[in-house]
């Protein structure tokens, strides 16, 4: 599912790209460097490896191989692309945690073993992942959002928000 959502924005990047070239044209950094540095001789290392078919496609367990790669690459040119300011960046991230929330609200819901929640049959939380080292790596981005955001917002109650939001998903990931 993500890999179509990449393929609707990718599409839809390249149409804003078409209509105002100048507005969402990526702002390349360092880092930005660095990505596509890390991509390039990746796919260097798989085509040189032993079997450049398993390095390209991989699976799950092995963390998807150099087509995950390539595809949060152009998520990432999406991104830098369409968020410009500090403000654009705070925004994303604030929905992102929106949704990160919610899943953290269902791992606990999972935890205290309430009715209508699914548990996976794990001894772990999964939530709606179904694997709980899934949930963990997802609740540590969401962690990361979290503190960034608690870092420049000023409100008391926003940042009564974040760090409601950083107990919760660090309460879920440790169980």
């Amino acid at each position: 599912l993500s890999r179509i959502v990449i393929m609707v924005l990718v599409i839809a990047y390249g149409g804003l790209l078409a209509l105002n070239p100048e507005k969402y044209k990526p702002r390349w950094t360092v880092y930005s460097w660095v990505l596509v540095l890390f991509v390039a001789l990746s796919f260097l290392s798989s085509l040189v490896g032993l079997d450049f078919y398993n390095s390209f496609w991989s699976s799950v367990e092995r963390g998807e191989g150099l087509v995950l790669w390539l595809f949060l690459l152009a998520f990432f040119v999406c991104l830098i692309g369409i968020l410009k300011t500090h403000k654009d960046w705070l925004a994303f991230f604030d929905v992102a945690l929106i949704f990160t929330g919610l899943l953290g609200a269902y791992g606990l819901g999972e935890y205290l073993g309430l009715s209508g929640f699914y548990h996976s049959g794990q001894s772990r939380i999964a939530a709606t992942l179904g694997n709980p080292a899934f949930l963990a790596g997802y609740l540590l981005f969401g962690v990361a959002f979290a503190v960034y955001c608690w870092q420049y917002r000023t409100k008391w109650w926003q940042r009564t928000w974040y760090g409601l939001l950083i107990a919760l998903f660090a309460f879920v990931l440790f169980q």
